[in-house]
């Protein structure tokens, strides 16, 4: 049998409450709280070399990763130097994948560069610079990025067409991750020589739930 429930359409018997009120999503987390921003982890220079990562940021409890900003020149790197754009991978682990190992999400420079539809790998493919800057004798194409998704995306690059490698990228990323117990993210180098170094710096602005 089926019966209509009462309507209860502009009715209520809740009267001025005070308070805190804590709305759960099925996943365990709460509805608001971590959307505001209350931390952030800035790097000393970090130069992971082939097959390495370093860590930018690590924390504990309840949040969510709101933005990471990611800069990389090689130029003044004396060492072999990895491709800043197409090495360079910035890996998220949450939860349970931080004991395990295993990133949650990787991203590499060239994937935010996709997020913005892959401007700076069309532009580069067919010459479309907009300038060039010599340093020590080395010209270097550079890259303005003109149009920039609001989730993320590569903002300036140096590309050396002689010996096929990007040297300098600027870069962000808005990954919205949420994590119930702890998180960590890094910077890793896929290239595949050890003495072959990244270098740079990065931001993370995240929030902690109350």
């Amino acid at each position: 049998m089926v019966e209509d429930a009462e309507d209860y359409t502009g009715r209520s018997d809740i009267r001025n409450v005070f308070g805190d009120v804590k709305i759960y999503t099925p996943s365990g987390l709460w509805v608001v709280g971590s959307d505001i921003i209350t931390a952030r982890m800035r790097t000393g220079f970090i130069a992971p070399g082939g097959g390495k990562e370093e860590v930018i940021m690590s924390a504990t409890g309840r949040g969510r990763i709101r933005q990471i900003g990611l800069w990389l020149n090689t130029l003044g790197v004396i060492a072999g130097k990895a491709d800043v754009v197409n090495n360079a991978v910035i890996r998220i682990y949450l939860d349970a994948d931080v004991d395990a190992g295993i990133p949650t999400i990787s991203m590499y420079v060239y994937d935010l560069d996709l997020l913005n539809g892959g401007e700076l790998e069309v532009r580069r493919s067919q010459k479309w610079y907009d300038d060039t800057v010599t340093i020590d004798t080395t010209v270097y194409e550079r890259y303005w990025i003109k149009h920039v998704s609001p989730r993320g995306g590569v903002t300036l690059a140096l590309y050396n067409r002689a010996d096929l490698r990007y040297y300098v990228s600027t870069s962000w990323f808005v990954p919205d991750c949420e994590y119930l117990e702890k998180c960590k993210i890094t910077l890793y180098n896929d290239n595949p020589n050890p003495d072959n170094y990244l270098f740079g710096q990065a931001c993370v602005l995240y929030g902690m739930y109350p």
